[in-house]
């Protein structure tokens, strides 16, 4: 199971932002957090089965169970240190280092993303 997270250039290009897989959470944070309309798309690469929930119900929950909004602020320093590192290997590593470093840490990936969706990511 694997999602892809991606915007289009001004070309008309895709361009991969993320790739999410079981446990991940695939969010485009913009969109839910301030109502706006989202930049990034979301696209399943393989099969898979996803579910709904109504923001009002998510925040009623999370208000109330305490185990939640541990995960939830877990979730989001895990997620903003990946960011951050993304962004710094962006500027300071070789597109084959990070290749490399990348392949390494997300082998599973390679079975269902397209090299070129990939490759745009790095």
């Amino acid at each position: 199971v694997l999602l892809r997270s991606f915007f289009l250039s001004s070309e008309g290009v895709e361009i991969s932002t993320g790739f999410f897989d079981p446990p991940n959470v695939c969010l485009e944070f913009s969109s839910f957090f301030l109502h706006s309309p989202a930049v990034e798309n979301l696209v399943s690469v393989s099969e898979l089965h996803a579910f709904q929930v109504r923001k009002t119900v998510f925040f009623e929950y999370f208000e109330r169970c305490f185990s939640l909004q541990q995960w939830g602020r877990t979730w989001m320093v895990h997620f903003l240190i990946d960011r951050q590192n993304y962004i710094l290997s962006n500027h300071t590593d070789d597109a084959k280092h990070r290749y490399q470093k990348w392949i390494e840490s997300n082998p599973h990936i390679m079975k269902y993303a397209p090299l070129k969706t990939i490759a745009s990511y790095l």
